[in-house]
């Protein structure tokens, strides 16, 4: 179709786009930002561990705490 516009493609969440993110495609947005913001920024990354770890319940703990033991295990 001939149009007297010009069409520009945007970046997929921009709020110019038509279509709105879902929550999740927000989210997995948020990720990315967020993994790209603490290597810069390692304050940001201590408040985002600090809040994640927070919210986990006792068993989460515990397999989280089991990864690190894994990781850091060998290396102590």
């Amino acid at each position: 179709m001939k149009t007297d516009y010009i069409e520009i493609q945007l970046p997929e969440g921009s709020n110019l786009t038509q279509r709105s993110m879902t929550m999740l495609e927000r989210r997995r947005l948020l990720c990315d930002d967020l993994e790209y913001c603490v290597v810069h920024d390692k304050e940001l990354l201590t408040i985002v561990i600090d809040e994640f770890v927070s919210r986990l319940n006792e068993n989460e703990v515990k397999d989280f705490e089991a990864e690190v033991n894994k990781i850091l295990g060998e290396d102590c």
